[in-house]
């Protein structure tokens, strides 16, 4: 119940960010989304215990860390090196709707490759905190463990210049790397984000 209440605490609180872009900008913030996400559909994997669940997401990107220690993309202020060496820091949370559904907090790095001008695909890696069951039973997965890996890809459209559409993939598994049980979930999600 915790995690809940904390998931749903920082989900308010990033839904308010939307409300002030101005101070938003004096603590890193680059963007805020929010959507809703499709637990473990069906389709992605036949029998899985929380398969077509329903919630809600909200994340925060920061601005650009520049991680490029050895020059590699000095000077270049787009394109694809420039996108490596300098990903977001993100921070969010999804509340399933489900009784029998996992909720999660993760934060990691987002990269962001533009398209065109207006299209992006992006790449995501990092940690997620789940209130999952560790074994399984006929209506909870087994993850094995509360702590396991984030890796998303996304496909998103600069609306407007302070307006993002996105349609999101993501995985959250240990690769057993905590334990021998990892059943793993995968995820969709719309999301529109705010940029400041």
């Amino acid at each position: 119940m915790t995690f809940t209440k904390s998931a749903i605490a920082a989900l308010l609180i990033s839904t308010a960010a939307f409300a002030a872009p101005a101070s938003a900008n004096d603590f890193g913030l680059d963007e805020a989304r929010f959507g809703g996400t499709w637990a473990q559909p069906d389709w992605l994997d036949a029998n899985h215990a929380e398969d077509d669940q329903f919630g809600i997401n909200a994340e925060l990107l920061f601005r650009p860390i520049n991680i490029d220690l050895f020059g590699v993309a000095d000077g270049e202020t787009e394109g694809f090196l420039y996108s490596i060496m300098n990903p977001r820091a993100h921070l969010g949370g999804m509340v399933n709707f489900d009784d029998d559904g996992t909720s999660y907090g993760y934060a990691g790095l987002t990269w962001q490759f533009g398209l065109t001008e207006a299209l992006f695909l992006e790449g995501g890696f990092g940690l997620a905190l789940n209130n999952g069951e560790e074994r399984p039973s006929a209506t909870r997965a087994g993850l094995g463990s509360a702590i396991t890996f984030r890796e998303s890809i996304a496909l998103g459209v600069n609306v407007t210049e302070n307006i993002t559409a996105l349609i999101q993939l993501e995985h959250l598994s240990h690769a057993e790397v905590f334990d021998d049980q990892n059943r793993g979930l995968s995820n969709i999600s719309a999301r529109i984000g705010y940029k400041f």
